[in-house]
C-alpha cells in the first residue's frame, strides 16, 4: 500500500482525489494540506510514499516544495506527482527539472490519475 499525502490550496480537489484513491486497494491519503509550508512538514513527519502537489499555489508553490524535499537528505524521498490546472500551462519540463516524477492534470479522468499515481511510484 503506497502512501499519500495530498497537497492543493482547494479542499475539492483534495476530497475529489482522496475519493479517487480510496478505491484503490493499493494507495491510502494519510495526510493533507493547502500551503506548501506545510507540506514540508508532512513529508517529514508522515513519511509518504507519494507527494501529490498543486504545481501553483499562492506562497510556497509546488515546484519550490519539491526544490526543497529533493534537497533533504535526511529522509527516504517520496514520489512526487505535480497536479496541474488549465491555467498553468506547460510545467512539465520545470516539474521535471527540480525532480517530480509525474505531472497530471487536476481535470483528468479519475483512471488517468489513478495511472499518473502509478506510473510516479514506478518512475526512475
Amino acid at each position: 500500500m503506497a502512501d499519500v499525502v495530498l497537497v492543493d490550496p482547494h479542499r475539492l480537489i483534495r476530497a475529489g482525489i482522496s475519493l479517487i484513491l480510496h478505491a484503490q486497494p493499493d494507495f491510502q491519503v494519510i495526510g493533507e494540506t493547502d500551503c506548501g509550508e506545510n507540506a514540508i512538514e508532512l513529508v517529514r513527519t508522515l513519511n509518504p510514499d507519494v507527494l501529490c502537489i498543486a504545481a501553483r499555489m499562492e506562497g510556497v508553490d509546488g515546484l519550490e516544495v519539491t526544490r526543497r524535499v529533493r534537497a533533504m537528505s535526511d529522509i527516504r524521498q517520496p514520489r512526487i506527482l505535480l497536479l496541474v490546472g488549465s491555467k498553468d500551462g506547460d510545467v512539465s519540463h520545470e516539474g521535471e527539472a527540480v525532480g517530480a516524477d509525474a505531472v497530471v492534470a487536476k481535470y483528468a479522468t479519475p483512471e488517468s490519475i489513478v495511472m499518473a499515481f502509478r506510473a510516479a511510484l514506478v518512475s526512475n
